[in-house]
């Protein structure tokens, strides 16, 4: 009996060792398990002694310090890897936790590799004396983004507030309005007011209101986004102009959300007023300037063609009984009083072209500069002189203004010559490009009179300034203004002009006007754009 009870007892110590074996393996097996689960997630454990003093750490802890095998350790070792303001709050709170059971949530920053922990604790009670045990994360990517998003929303905030533009967002199921910070300023609502939809179509009138709802109802039918320009009053008084977009949400075939922006435009809209009241001030002002020349100009033009009646009336009568020096008298008189005829139809042409804007219409510089030459056929067969044109191209422009340009031009080459030769004078034009894939056209008006001085290159176009000769010693003939004709002609059409001359050798203008219709095929590019 004695050997079947030992029998028995061993049995029964070998089932209680497979027992002890299995649930060993058990918890070494729900060990493992927590450690993959806290690596996956990478939130390790920790849990001091009854002191504080020492602790023990997960796997996953000792890698997220960098603390190499976990296990316990003095928790000095953990604190020296935080920041010392951080290390001394949380002995702080693990003592706090010790002593009264106060749960904490800490985050702190790192020394070794900046970054930023998050480590949360309580009091435990399982064994005789309470410990404090809990968890710790590397939250360093999470803070990065959430200061990055706070960094951003400042950014958005400052933007919004600079360019005086508001969101808002309204939610139909649960009926509730949102405002950015910028529409509460907008709209006059102490910030961080509860404001409601009805609390916003309140500030506008009953017809502006309705063109509100019938707005959003339609976009809310048809799908589509709106845009509405409005005059509320402001929760705080003030009548103000604003500009809102929005748009509505759908959702499996509901619309669930509208959400627009809106935008504070009562500045922009009172200087735009007063930009048009300005421009219409400007334009009468232009109409009464216009009526003034017209009337100035015939006022001006009687007495000189008087004078000059009278002056071939005299001639015509009395010739025979002046002398010599009577009758130069006489006809310098009338060649003034037709210096000033001519000086007063150049004033009212440039008046003209400064207050009338140019028309965009095609011209065929071909057959214009054949016109302008058969006007001025008389003064080159006078001056003995020969006229080239090149193949010219078709622009867009004033007829009337272009024509003024090429007279002016060409009179003045052939005006202008050289007492020793013939004139000899070329009109040519040529595609170039000052930007790449921007193409001009260049007008070049070429002549070999008595050119001028290159300092004078941009003078010459100077109302009322006639140059020297070369030889610096008879003032060259002309009005003064023709040249400022041409610069204000080409300037209105968005172009440039600029001259180059040698005295005594001839010169060189260059009109250039933007190419506002494709070139013809084959027509030559100037890349370079020189001369």
């Amino acid at each position: 009996s004695l050997l079947l009870l030992a029998l028995a007892g061993g049995a029964r110590r070998r089932r209680a060792s497979d027992w002890l074996a299995r649930a060993s393996a058990r918890r070494q097996k729900d060990i493992e398990s927590l450690e993959r689960m806290s690596a996956m997630s990478r939130i390790g454990a920790w849990e001091t002694d009854a002191t504080g003093e020492r602790i023990v750490l997960s796997r996953e802890s000792a890698r997220i310090i960098g603390l190499g095998d976990p296990g316990p350790r003095p928790l000095s070792e953990l604190l020296a890897r935080l920041t010392p303001d951080c290390a001394e709050l949380l002995r702080d709170a693990l003592e706090e936790c010790l002593r009264h059971g106060t749960p904490f949530e800490l985050r702190a920053g790192t020394v070794a590799a900046p970054g930023t922990l998050m480590l949360r604790g309580r009091q435990v009670t399982d064994s005789a004396e309470p410990a404090v045990a809990g968890t710790l994360q590397d939250v360093t990517e999470q803070v990065a983004q959430l200061q990055t998003q706070r960094r951003n929303t400042e950014l958005l905030e400052r933007m919004s507030r600079l360019a005086n533009i508001g969101g808002w967002e309204y939610d139909l199921q649960k009926r509730s309005m949102t405002l950015t910070a910028q529409s509460y300023r907008i709209y006059g609502f102490a910030p961080d007011t509860p404001v409601s939809f009805d609390d916003i179509t309140r500030l506008y009138a009953p017809e502006d209101a309705k063109r509100i709802f019938e707005t959003i109802d339609r976009a809310a039918r048809e799908g589509t986004s709106w845009e509405l320009e409005l005059s509320p009053t402001t929760a705080d008084g003030r009548r103000i102009r604003v500009r809102g977009f929005g748009e509505a949400e759908r959702v499996a075939g509901r619309v669930r959300r509208l959400f627009g922006t809106l935008q504070d435009t009562t500045e922009s809209h009172v200087a735009a007023e007063k930009l048009q009241e300005a421009m219409q001030s400007v334009a009468q002002r232009n109409a009464e300037i216009q009526q003034f020349t017209f009337a100035a100009s015939h006022d001006l033009q009687e007495p000189a063609r008087k004078v000059q009646a009278l002056g071939s009336l005299l001639l015509a009568r009395y010739g025979a009984q002046l002398d010599a020096a009577a009758r130069d008298c006489v006809q310098r008189m009338q060649r003034s009083c037709e210096r000033m005829s001519v000086l007063v139809d150049d004033v009212l042409a440039f008046s003209r072209i400064a207050l009338r804007p140019a028309e965009a219409r095609t011209v065929d510089l071909q057959s214009t500069v054949a016109e302008v030459a058969d006007d001025l056929e008389s003064l080159i067969a006078g001056s003995g002189g020969q006229l080239q044109i090149g193949t010219l191209p078709q622009v867009a422009g004033d007829p009337l203004q272009i024509r003024r340009l090429l007279q002016n031009l060409l009179a003045n080459a052939f005006r202008y010559r050289h007492p020793d030769r013939a004139p000899e004078v070329t009109v040519s034009a040529a595609l170039f490009q000052p930007e790449p894939g921007i193409p001009w056209w260049r007008l070049e008006v070429d002549d070999n009179g008595v050119g001028f001085d290159a300092r004078h290159a941009e003078q010459i176009f100077l109302p009322f300034v006639r140059l020297h000769s070369g030889n610096e010693e008879a003032l060259v003939q002309g009005s003064g203004i023709g040249l400022s004709i041409v610069r204000r002609i080409v300037e209105s059409h968005g172009g440039r002009v600029r001259a180059e001359g040698r005295p005594g050798v001839g010169a060189r203008f260059i009109v250039e006007l933007p190419l506002r219709t494709p070139p013809a095929a084959g027509a030559m590019v100037d890349s370079a754009g020189g001369a």
